[in-house]
């Protein structure tokens, strides 16, 4: 583990209209009312420790528990984190509260799920070897079976 960075939690919700930074931020355990199969995109929010203005890449992949792809079999999408809020700390390091969205996600069962947030150098393609950080999170899932507004818990 390198001492640029670390990632010190992580969360999931919905994306949907009108998001605030206190909907953003809070921790959501399940997800209700997605229709079986439907394809949603999730904001996934964390916590970061690391040096103000030394960029590093952030990979996000949300999945059913324990199907992530491998590190390098995933085709890669450009995505852009939002720092919603930034706390100067000691040692000329920050705290960072960060969400970027992860788009298309199916949901096609009932469950468990879970996001993994990995951090790398800027410069390096997402690996074992060139991890600088890693953290997840896990949430149910329950689908509905008929017409209903989804809902974070």
């Amino acid at each position: 583990m390198s001492n640029l960075c670390k990632l010190l939690s992580a969360s999931v919700t919905l994306k949907k209209k009108g998001m605030t930074v206190d909907y953003l931020a809070s921790h959501h355990e399940l997800i209700s009312g997605i229709a079986m199969g439907e394809k949603r995109s999730v904001m996934v929010t964390f916590g970061l420790y690391a040096r103000p203005g030394v960029p590093i890449g952030i990979y996000a992949a949300v999945t059913p528990r324990n199907q992530e792809s491998p590190l390098g079999s995933t085709k890669y999408t450009q995505s852009f984190y939002t720092t919603l809020r930034s706390e100067a700390v000691a040692d000329d390091m920050g705290v960072f509260l960060m969400t970027l969205e992860v788009k298309d996600i199916p949901f096609e069962h009932d469950g468990l799920y879970e996001a993994n947030i990995r951090a790398f150098p800027t410069d390096a393609m997402p690996s074992e070897d060139s991890q600088l950080d890693s953290i997840k999170c896990f949430f149910y899932v329950e689908t509905s079976k008929g017409q209903q507004d989804a809902t974070n818990s």
